[in-house]
């Protein structure tokens, strides 16, 4: 089972041309369309899960500048349908602090990414689509900036992805290479 999403993301495609493969798979009978399926275990979680975290608590967060921390709080209100009138400009607001604070002390623009894992390690590995799609053009050349920009991601998500792999140990950080030359 995948969403159009994961399916556009694996195969590098446009939303136009995958949409028609897909249509023709479908109506050749090839294909299957279903209504989504939450994940096994969610309606227990969701029973036994205690009060999500307040908005309050997400403004301390952000206070405290664990804008991570206060962007998930804030996302989760959202999803709920919060009411609060300016919930979607401080989504937006946190986004952009957390961006900041990302290129600044971990992933900043200018640095290329390596693989630490090789490529059986990463076909072996459990990735999400929005984690191999980026692995997959990670060639020790571009940076972080090309990276981001090429994703089909919204910035902070690719960001977010990239960071993740880097704190995995999947990915590392290197020293460009200064030429006078053009480079990549």
């Amino acid at each position: 089972r995948r969403s159009f999403a994961e399916i556009q993301l694996v195969v590098h495609g446009s939303e136009y041309q995958v949409g028609r493969q897909l249509f023709e798979l479908f109506t050749n009978g090839c294909l299957v369309v279903t209504s989504p399926e939450p994940p096994e275990g969610a309606a227990k979680r969701e029973r036994s899960s205690s009060q999500p975290p307040s908005l309050e608590q997400g403004d301390a967060l952000f206070r405290d500048g664990r804008f991570d921390d206060a962007l998930e709080v804030y996302r989760a209100a959202l999803d709920a349908g919060h009411e609060r009138p300016d919930l979607q400009k401080l989504v937006q607001g946190t986004e952009r602090m957390l961006l900041e604070q990302i290129y600044r002390e971990e992933l900043p623009p200018a640095a290329v990414l390596q693989k630490v894992w090789d490529s059986q390690q990463i076909l072996a590995g459990d990735f999400t689509p929005e984690e191999y799609f980026l692995l997959d053009r990670v060639n020790a050349r571009w940076n972080i900036r090309a990276l981001v920009r090429l994703s089909p991601l919204r910035e902070v998500d690719a960001l977010l992805v990239l960071r993740n792999l880097v704190r995995r140990r999947v990915l590392k950080t290197i020293e460009r290479w200064e030429t006078s030359g053009s480079g990549p």
